[in-house]
């Protein structure tokens, strides 16, 4: 058990964050607040991971950066990450820009420039990790990723549950959310622009449930998360942290 109080935690990772250069508070995750939410968000990059062998890859909503060591562990040819933050995009290229393997840069990730799709001679998987709510048009990415992406390509995205009205109206409540939506409708949206799109459930360490509050410490390794494809018809009668779609070319 983790015997800091919560309180002490907190201020430590404020102080972190502001010696990063980071916010002190709000939803940037990083490595000064190693909790159990960023341990759930490393899994979802080593996830990701998986289908970045050889492949020419863009992060999207990229942040601080840190599931760029993940991506280039599972072999990704070269990685360019997107953020609208300025202050992420520094905190990435001090923290884990590799040259001529990985490299960030300021941009709108909802609409990023046409040029980003040609990185490296063509991009190959395109990670949009919690983004696609947070768009005010998500469907236009969708379709500028569809149209760009280099044949055989993959996009790999990952949505909250959202399957009853309480928990579409606490998300709508979230600072940030600007579609919020129903699984379904991103199932829909999704299938309507990649052919048989897979899905996977993610799942805590078993035997362990995250508390995604708590500020201390995590006591859990990434590498302990679940994802265990299903169904698409399926989620709506088990459980998951995230539903992460595969979508192929």
């Amino acid at each position: 058990m983790n015997a800091l109080p919560p309180s002490l935690a907190r201020a430590g990772n404020a102080l972190r964050r502001l010696a990063g250069g980071l916010p002190v508070s709000g939803e940037v995750i990083s490595p000064e607040v190693p909790n159990d939410l960023f341990q759930a968000h490393r899994s979802l990059y080593r996830f990701c991971a998986g289908f970045t062998a050889g492949r020419r890859v863009l992060d999207l909503a990229c942040g601080t950066g840190y599931g760029t060591p993940d991506l280039l562990h599972g072999g990704a040819a070269a990685m360019l990450g997107l953020d609208a933050d300025a202050r992420c995009i520094r905190y990435a290229t001090r923290r884990f820009a590799a040259p001529g393997r990985a490299e960030f840069r300021v941009a709108d990730p909802g609409d990023p420039p046409d040029d980003v799709y040609l990185y490296g001679g063509g991009v190959e998987c395109v990670a949009a990790l919690g983004l696609l709510p947070r768009l005010a048009d998500p469907e236009r990415l969708l379709d500028r990723v569809r149209a760009r992406l280099a044949p055989g390509g993959v996009l790999v995205v990952s949505l909250p549950p959202v399957l009853d009205g309480q928990t579409l109206a606490l998300h709508r409540a979230r600072p940030g959310a600007r579609s919020p939506r129903y699984l379904w409708d991103w199932d829909t949206e999704l299938a309507e622009r990649f052919p048989s799109p897979r899905l996977f459930r993610h799942l805590p360490p078993a035997g362990r449930e995250p508390d995604f509050a708590d500020p201390r410490r995590s006591a859990l390794d990434p590498g302990e998360f679940r994802f265990e494809e299903i169904s698409r018809s399926e989620i709506y009668d088990v459980g998951t942290l995230t539903a992460v779609y595969v979508c192929g070319t």
